[in-house]
């Protein structure tokens, strides 16, 4: 039976990004389980508690 294999990001890292008049800033960092992830996504949430959009993806 082959066992599954992820890819994920080797570290802590932000990207941010300007189109026209919207700024995007994409946080990312490694985690190992759902609890971690979601620990993640809502210190980015809190920190950009202003932001239109907090978009997030884990899989």
């Amino acid at each position: 039976m082959e066992s599954d294999r992820y890819r994920t990001v080797a570290g802590a890292a932000r990207v941010k990004i300007a189109v026209d008049s919207c700024r995007f800033i994409a946080p990312v960092a490694p985690v190992e389980t759902e609890k971690e992830a979601r620990a993640f996504i809502l210190s980015v949430s809190r920190e950009f508690a202003h932001a239109t959009y907090n978009e997030y993806a884990y899989g």
